[in-house]
C-alpha cells in the first residue's frame, strides 16, 4: 500500500486537537478507526479512505510518530493510540503550517523520495531557510 503523506498529516493534526489524556480507560484513547471516520473525524479525514487512515496509523506507530498497538476484534483493525510521541510533535511542527507543507511535498516530490523521514528533514530545511530568510 502507497504512503499518503497528506493523511499522516491530517491524522496527526486530527489527534493532536481531540486527543485528551483523561479520554478512554487509564487515559487511553482507544477505537476503531472506521468508527472515528463516521463519527468523530472531521469532514477532512472522511475524504481519505479507512485504509489509507489504518494503514498511516500503522506506519506512525512502526516509525515512532505515536505511541500505539494494533488489535485484531473480530476479524476487523482496531488501532489503541496513546499519543504523539515527542518525534511526531517535532514532526508535526514542522508541517503544521499549510505554505510549509506544501513546500515540503513540491520538494519531497521533485527528488522522488515521500518517506516519514525525508518528508521531515525536508520541512526542517523549509524552516531553516524560513528563519534564515526572515533574520
Amino acid at each position: 500500500m502507497k504512503l499518503n503523506p497528506d493523511c499522516i498529516r491530517d491524522v496527526l493534526l486530527w489527534l493532536e486537537e481531540n486527543q485528551g489524556m483523561e479520554q478512554g480507560f487509564d487515559g487511553v484513547l482507544t477505537g476503531s478507526v472506521a468508527e472515528y471516520l463516521s463519527t468523530d473525524m472531521p469532514q477532512h479525514l472522511e475524504d481519505y479512505s479507512a485504509d489509507d487512515v489504518l494503514y498511516s496509523i500503522k506506519q506512525m506507530i512502526e516509525s515512532g510518530f505515536l505511541n500505539g498497538r494494533r488489535m485484531n476484534v473480530a476479524g476487523a483493525d482496531w488501532y489503541q493510540i496513546q499519543d504523539i510521541t515527542p518525534m511526531g510533535h517535532e514532526f508535526l511542527g514542522k508541517v503544521r503550517s499549510p505554505e510549509n507543507w506544501q513546500k515540503t511535498k513540491s520538494i519531497a516530490s521533485k527528488i522522488g523520495a515521500v518517506t516519514l523521514d525525508v518528508l521531515g528533514s525536508v520541512a526542517g530545511k523549509v524552516i531553516a531557510e524560513l528563519i534564515k530568510n526572515s533574520m
